[in-house]
Parts: C-alpha cells; sequence; structure tokens
C-alpha cells in the first residue's frame, strides 16, 4: 500500500503551482498536515492586524493554514488550528478517492483565497479576511468523482510509524530515569 505522506506530495506537485505548500508528518502525535501559503501584494500599503493582534503593512500578506489526517482513534485535533481535519483508520487507511476529493477542494480553495486576499487589500470595503473550508462543497467533490466513476477505491496507508528518539529510548529503558554519564 502506498503512502498517504508520498501520494499527497506527488499530487500536489501537479496541481498546486500558484499557492505554496509543505506536508509535515507527525509521527508522535500521529498526524499528517498540509501546510497551505498564499501571498499577495500590498501594493496599497495598508495596515493589517492578524488574528494575534500584530499590526503591520508589510508589502507581501501571508496566509498561512492547515489541513490535518489524524489517528482515529486518538483525540480529535483543535479544530480552531485547521481549517479542515480528516480522521484515518490507521489499520485499513484512507480511500484514495477522498484524498482526491481533499486535494481538489484544497487547490479551488487556494485560489478562492488567493483572489478574496487580493481584493480584500485594494477594495478598502471589507474590514474581516476569514476564508472557510466550506464542507458542503467538499461533500458535493465526494459525490461528483463517484457519479462520475473518478473516485478511487484503493487505499493509502496512514505513515504514523513512529521512531523513538535517543533521549526516549533511554527514558524507556530506564524507567523515565536518564542518567548522566
Amino acid at each position: 500500500m502506498k503512502k498517504l505522506s508520498d501520494y499527497l506530495s506527488e499530487q500536489l506537485k501537479m496541481r498546486a503551482s500558484f499557492f505554496d505548500w509543505k506536508i509535515i508528518v507527525d509521527s508522535q502525535k500521529q498526524i499528517i498536515f498540509i501546510k497551505l501559503h498564499v501571498t499577495a501584494e500590498n501594493e496599497r500599503g495598508i495596515y493589517i492586524q492578524d488574528e494575534y493582534g500584530q499590526i503591520s503593512n508589510d508589502k507581501i500578506i501571508h496566509y498561512e493554514q492547515a489541513i490535518c489526517f489524524y489517528n482515529e482513534e486518538l483525540p480529535l485535533p483543535d479544530p480552531k488550528h485547521y481549517l479542515f481535519s480528516y480522521p484515518i483508520n490507521v489499520h485499513v487507511g484512507i480511500e484514495v478517492g477522498v484524498v482526491d476529493a481533499i486535494l481538489k477542494h484544497l487547490v479551488l480553495f487556494a485560489h478562492e483565497v488567493a483572489l478574496q486576499l487580493k481584493e480584500f487589500i485594494n477594495d478598502g470595503k471589507s474590514n474581516i479576511f476569514l476564508p472557510h473550508w466550506n464542507m458542503v462543497d467538499f461533500e458535493n467533490t465526494i459525490q461528483t468523482l463517484k457519479d462520475l466513476k473518478h473516485y478511487c477505491m484503493e487505499r493509502l496507508a496512514a505513515d504514523f510509524d513512529y521512531e523513538p528518539t535517543s533521549i526516549e529510548k533511554l527514558r524507556g529503558d530506564m524507567h523515565g530515569v536518564v542518567e548522566r554519564i
């Protein structure tokens, strides 16, 4: 079975040419992230306040967000930290069709964000820029793929293989005690 992170990387290389992205596998937390990064030029030099209260008028405005795939046997990741999160049964993996729908929707979302960000900077009318993942559109994407017979039932493995660090190995061997040598 092919690894999810490898498939995500291959597909994003083909589909996502107008925004930056990064795949992060956190084996310890058993989460795979896709970090999305969209930029727009701040030609008017307007001041922008981010979600943390930081104010700037940088020449380039950055929008970052992440979606995640997580082990369904573990607690749900805090949804306020992610644009979208999807559970994976680590024993059977995830269907390629679901991943394709997520990626298709992510590319459309990134395109909309790029347009909305430029509009937000240039129109001077909007006070808030707060894009969101539309679950109805996402579910419709899955259904459309199925209706068109483009939905693939093959599975991808959740590559959450956790390799403990050297310190964790020492702690495990010594029941939580680390000795200075």
